[in-house]
């Protein structure tokens, strides 16, 4: 631990839920936050639903969180494309998703040049027809909202993202001009932003090395890993990037280390 944590960025699939199962602990460590005013942000690469489907969600489980707890990589990609001050995108993107994008200005149009990539759980034959014409025939901006190829669900894992992406690179040759969502530094940059943070007293929580962990040590924030989604002890073990702190879950995280937080 770097000093006193006032500050937490806490990953959501595979920390604090897997699918639709809330994992021990989760809703006690959350409301311990809220109770001892702690900052702090859930964060999600799941681009599947919007910022306010996911409150929903999170209030159903039993999780006392306002939407200004969350921060997806979906929002994430809004922001950045108004930065970039795009209008319109065909976006392969659930109907709640796609009105999110709309709330930042930008529309979806089958006829733009612009493609974003979301976690479209919806995605269908046509969809991926008409984002591979658009690759092949227009110049805009290609967007996607994060990397990961899978997503943990209860009984394994789903094809995300990345999985997408591979299949748009074979049929057109190109990769995405921009990933906001996590770990690209943007992504974390507007979360440190959204908190007022300061880097020495904020962890990251999180179930993946690749992303959760790395994004911890490329970023200069305390790392903690839970042994509760993608990561299993044996894949720690050979993991070239390592944890400052490592725990079965957040029941474990709590008994430990509740003191110094």
């Amino acid at each position: 631990m770097k000093s006193k944590i006032n500050y937490l960025l806490l990953d959501l699939d595979g920390t604090l839920i897997l699918g639709n199962r809330v994992l021990k602990g989760a809703v006690d460590f959350v409301s311990e936050l809220i109770h001892h005013k702690k900052k702090f942000l859930i964060l999600t690469n799941n681009s599947s639903r919007s910022s306010k489907e996911y409150l929903k969600f999170m209030r159903t489980k039993g999780f006392p969180v306002e939407l200004k707890h969350i921060f997806t990589s979906g929002k994430a990609t809004c922001l950045f494309l108004k930065e970039k001050n795009i209008k319109d995108a065909y976006i392969l993107g659930t109907p709640g998703v796609i009105r999110e994008f709309a709330s930042y200005g930008v529309t979806f149009n089958p006829e733009s040049a612009n493609l974003v990539v979301t976690f479209d759980t919806s995605l269908n034959y046509r969809k991926l027809e008409v984002a591979t014409k658009i690759l092949l025939k227009r110049k805009g901006i290609f967007v996607a909202t994060h990397p990961d190829n899978v997503c943990p669900v209860e009984d394994g894992f789903i094809p995300d993202v990345g999985a997408f992406l591979a299949l748009l690179r074979e049929a057109t040759g190109r990769v995405p001009d921009a990933i906001p969502g996590k770990p690209n530094e943007y992504f974390f940059q507007k979360a440190m932003e959204m908190m007022n943070a300061k880097k020495e007293e904020t962890a990251i929580v999180g179930d993946r090395i690749t992303t959760d962990i790395k994004t911890g040590r490329d970023f200069g924030i305390t790392s903690i890993l839970l042994l509760t989604g993608e990561t299993r002890q044996e894949d720690l073990d050979v993991a070239p990037v390592k944890p400052d702190l490592v725990f079965r879950d957040l029941t474990e995280f709590m008994a430990s280390l509740w003191g110094e937080l």
